[in-house]
């Protein structure tokens, strides 16, 4: 109990004439004069972190994704090249390419602009995007064999 008042004390003296915001709902809690969030109710910690999260997951997913969509666009430009130099007409086949694609582009741009947020996450979520961002190479890669093992 006497450690709880103290790190309320510290964090109170800390929020005295600064701007910072909740972690939870990214309300201002300057000049806090309890524990707890106003807004949210999300109980607050003074603690010490790293200026910058890790980057190890973040980076993990980027480049899984970045990947898959290499590999997507690089199938795309064969099946293009192909369907040109040899009429092959059988587009609904690879139907799952441009839908992977557009999927990795989208997840791509999500966590460059939610860097920041995502590194502060809790680990649990940001392991799982990274192993779907990682699992996708090879999802799209099996699916491209083996559609091109039916022809």
């Amino acid at each position: 109990m006497i450690q709880d008042t103290r790190d309320s004390e510290m964090l109170r003296a800390y929020l005295a004439g600064r701007d910072r915001e909740c972690p939870m709902c990214r309300y201002n809690v300057r000049d806090l004069t309890t524990g707890k969030c106003p807004e949210c109710g999300a109980e607050l910690l003074l603690e010490l972190r790293p200026r910058h999260g890790r980057f190890g997951l973040w980076l993990t997913s980027i480049v899984g994704l970045a990947l898959t969509l290499g590999v997507c666009l690089f199938a795309l430009l064969v099946f293009l090249i192909l369907t040109i130099t040899h009429g092959m007409n059988e587009w609904s086949t690879f139907w799952f390419i441009p839908v992977f694609a557009g999927v990795c582009g989208l997840g791509l741009a999500a966590l460059v602009v939610y860097a920041r947020r995502f590194r502060s996450a809790a680990r649990g979520p940001r392991v799982a995007v990274a192993i779907v961002s990682v699992a996708s190479l090879g999802l799209v890669t099996y699916l491209i064999l083996l559609t091109v093992e039916v022809f």
